[in-house]
Formats: C-alpha cells, structure tokens, sequence
C-alpha cells in the first residue's frame, strides 16, 4: 500500500515525466537485450532527454583510433539540432576533466574554473553554438567511454536535484554495457569495412584495363561515402595523368587527359604520402584545381595516396585515389581512414593497370609522329558517339590534310618527309586542349577529336592550329600548310562513317578553295 502511495505521489510531481522515467527504468533493466549500438543510444538518449524536459540532448562516442569524441545520435533526431556537429577532442581541457573527475559539468562552469582557460576559441564557439548546458560523462574502469551532453530546459527552469540525481543514476548504470555494445558495433563494423575494401579490391583486379571497369569500382564507393566525381590520378614525370574518371556532376578533365602536375594536391601527396582533406572548396582551395571543381559544385574533395610498399628499399606514391561531392564537410575522420586503406589496396593493381596500358598503348600509337594510330581512331570515334548519344551531348571532329606535302616529299625524300610529319605530330599535340585526342589518320592526313565540344569552339581550335602549322613552317622556308575540313555530333551524323565522311567532304572544299584554310 505505501509502495503504490509513493508511486503516485512521484507521479504528481513529475508530471508526464514520470512515464517517461519508467520506460527508462526498465530501458536500464533489459539493457543487455537491446541488439545494436545504434538502437541501444538511440532509446537512450530519447528517453533520458524526455524525462529531463531537456529541449535537445547528443550522444557522442569515440572516433575511430585518435580518442576524439564526436557526435553519433541526437534528441531530437532533426538534421538542424545544433548539436549535430559538435566533437569534443582527445586533448580537450573538457575531456579530460570528465575523465578525471566522472561527475557532470555544467556549462557555466567552463567560465569558471581555471583549467578551462586554455579552452581554444574555437571550441568556445561550437559548445556555445551547440547550446550546450552540461556535460555528462559516461565512464568505464577509468575510461570514458562516451559522454551525454544536455541542452536547456523546454520550460527554460534550471534542471532539479531529481534530475541531476537521475542523469547520475543513468551514467552508472548504463556506462559499461555501452562499452561493450560499442566494442560489438565497432567489431562489425571493422567486418564489415574489411568485406567492402576486399569487394573494391576484386573490381580493379578483375580487368587489366582500370577505365573499363572503374564506374562500377565508384559505384560501389557510394555504398560508403558521398561519390560525386572521382579519379584515379597518376604522376607521370611533370604531368597528372588521369587513368580513370567517373563523375555525375561534369569535370575539367577527361579519362586519358594529362594536366600539370606543379601547384596540385597530388603533387603535395605524393611527396608527403599523407592524405589531405579539403572540407569546403568555397572557404578555402589551397590549389590551381579547386576553381575548377568549384565550377562544377564541388565542395569536398579528399585525395589519398596511392603507395607501393617499399619499392627500393622505401615507399613509393604513384599517385592518389580522388573522391568529390558536392557536399560540403561530407568525409568524416572515420571515413577517410577507410578510404586510405581502400586506396593502399587498390595501389598495386593500379600499377599493373599503369604498366598494361603502356604496353596496349604502344600498338594504338603511331611511331612516326607520336599520335594515335588509325585503329585506335576507329575505336575511340564509337566510344564517343556511344558516351555522347547516352547524355545528349555535342562534339566534334575535324580531318587535317597538309598541302604540299606530296610535292616537298618528292623533292627531299621520304626519311626528310617522315621527319616533317613528327614535326607536324609535335605541333598537332601542342595546338590542341588536353582533353582532344589526335590521330594520324593515314598518309598526311590527321584527325582530332574534341570531346563535348561545339561546332564554332571546333572552329577556333581548328583555326588555332591551321595558322600554328603556317606559322612554324613558314619560320623553317618550308612550302607546306594544311586545309582543315570539320564535322559535328549529331548534326552533320550520327555514325562514325557519317562523321567523317562530313568532315573530307568539308576537307575537300578547303583544297578546291585554295588550301591553308
């Protein structure tokens, strides 16, 4: 009879706290039958910050290996709780008082007491942002295993000794099985990132060619993180080389295409074999490549190294792994930790990958001028036609015939004619934009194609190269120029065939016009 009386006696004062408080009770009496972490935190944190009154409360746990603490669930679980973000460090003044002394800490406080002075201003502003009013540490044989933190009251009253003494009752209580619920969630975790990178490992192994496969490699990435451009970007002397490029958002490259590797993030990878993160490209982009992206929407980019493992005696970076999003601050510390392992077991197959496409690109290259070969052309014109029929795209081509040629080949001999098409094959490449490709398309004549490109930019380039020929032969005394003929996807055809047949037909009127044109 008094043990009811009681009950309805706290019953009146708490309100309807008081169901809220009895589901908790017996929340910390099952404990030990709740399957997951996340649901384990998730009832905990709901219903510890509805028997306070509190108006938001966060969950936070450690961060992979470095000791940080960082928040993992909410109350309310609405993506504008401003305790969304917030992380206390593993060096942090408030962490380690927390550790030490295993009692709450009221916010007020960290004004207060001494050794909160060396608080970094930063950390002032995002528990201050955060509206924060105490920290509740939870702790197990010494170690704190995680930490609650409460905002203000909903009725904006301070808390009650009732609810200090609950918020102490649920630390000691609940603290060990959530350092054991965390162990389990962290072991399957781990399972579960080992099955991941051994499946990313599998696609780049099962082909000799990374470009074939490499959209299936990123589409299985997003199965993990944010993927909205990604790369694998290779240092080939001076030169960033792009083996192999997905995106969904555009690029300022191409598969294929070289850039300057001087002033990049692989450049500054590949020499400190680390990772780097850029969180926000529009508060900050430490290299030439960031306007670039910027033009695209991307906010974060990560690069991480791609190392081969004592090569001579020491480490060696070939390059790095390349993923964007249009998200900002998208890759958290936990992340990038999984994707530096992903990226160190893909390196050596992408080595393999590098040295088979050397080889394969020996039989597409033409020894005399250095250009792709007519096979090769033959080949890349379908890929084209394929990739832009998928996305609606534009581009373009235009044949190259040099005039003259015939009659200088006749005068000096062919070995001086062979050397002034390497020339031509120098100039040709010189002319162009990194993401065109050209070919010798047989004889005197060469073919460029322009991915993604008008019929009146096809012009300029074309121009640009006519008078580029002119230019350095004339510099030499030599009599020879070249008539350009231009065609365009899908206007002037739909099929390889179409295409060129377009572009000689234009060929041939810029030569019964008088050529160099």
């Amino acid at each position: 009879m008094r043990g009811a009386w009681q009950m309805k006696l706290e019953q009146a004062f708490t309100g309807e706290k008081y169901d809220y408080r009895r589901r908790l009770s017996d929340f910390i009496t099952k404990i030990y039958d709740v399957p997951t972490m996340e649901q384990f935190g998730r009832e905990l944190i709901s219903l510890l910050g509805q028997s306070i009154g509190c108006q938001r409360a966060s969950l936070l746990l450690p961060e992979g290996g470095n000791g940080d603490l960082i928040t993992q669930l909410t109350y309310p679980p609405v993506a504008n709780n401003p305790m969304g973000k917030l992380k206390l460090r593993h060096d942090s003044p408030v962490t380690a008082w927390l550790k030490r002394e295993n009692h709450i800490l009221l916010k007020r406080n960290l004004s207060i007491f001494p050794e909160f002075q060396s608080l970094w201003q930063q950390e002032k502003e995002e528990i201050e942002s955060a509206k924060v009013d105490m920290f509740l540490p939870l702790i197990n044989k010494d170690e704190l295993v995680a930490v609650v933190i409460i905002g203000d009251r909903q009725d904006g009253k301070l808390y009650t000794i009732e609810d200090i003494d609950l918020l102490e009752f649920v630390a000691r209580n609940v603290a060990t099985s959530m350092e054991k619920q965390y162990s389990f969630a962290q072991l399957a975790e781990q399972d579960r990132e080992l099955t991941l990178v051994n499946r990313l490992t599998a696609i780049i192994t099962s082909s000799p060619s990374v470009q074939d496969i490499f959209e299936g490699f990123a589409n299985e990435l997003k199965k993990l993180v944010d993927v909205d451009w990604a790369t694998i970007a290779l240092v080939e002397g001076d030169q960033l080389y792009f083996l192999s490029l997905s995106s969904t958002v555009g690029s300022a490259w191409q598969t294929g295409e070289g850039i300057p590797l001087k002033g990049t993030a692989t450049e500054w990878v590949a020499r400190e074999k680390k990772s780097l993160y850029e969180a926000d490209l529009t508060r900050h982009a430490r290299f030439w490549t960031g306007e670039h992206h910027l033009k695209q929407g991307i906010r974060s980019i990560v690069y991480l190294p791609l190392t081969l493992k004592h090569v001579q005696g020491k480490d060696k970076c070939i390059g790095s792994l390349i993923l964007a999003t249009h998200q900002a601050n998208a890759y958290n510390p936990g992340q990038i930790r999984l994707l530096e392992k992903v990226a160190w077991q893909i390196a050596p197959p992408v080595e393999n990958a590098r040295l088979y496409l050397r080889v394969h690109e020996g039989a597409r290259l033409d020894e005399l001028t250095g250009l792709f070969n007519r096979r090769h052309f033959e080949e890349r014109i379908k890929e084209e036609i394929a990739r832009h029929s998928r996305h609606s795209g534009i581009f373009s081509l235009f044949l190259i015939d040099l005039d003259s040629f015939k009659v200088y080949n006749d005068i000096y001999g062919h070995p001086v004619g062979d050397e002034l098409l390497g020339q031509i094959g120098g100039i040709i490449r010189s002319s162009i934009r990194g993401g065109d490709q050209a070919f010798r398309y047989g004889g005197d004549e060469f073919v460029v194609i322009l991915p993604e490109t008008t019929s009146d930019n096809a012009y300029v380039v074309a121009g640009r190269l006519r008078e580029q020929i002119a230019t350095e032969m004339g510099a030499k005394n030599i009599a020879v120029t070249c008539s350009i003929g231009l065609a365009s996807y899908p206007s002037d055809g739909v099929m390889s065939g179409e295409l060129v047949t377009a572009a000689d037909t234009a060929l041939y009127h810029a030569k019964r016009t008088g050529g160099n044109r």
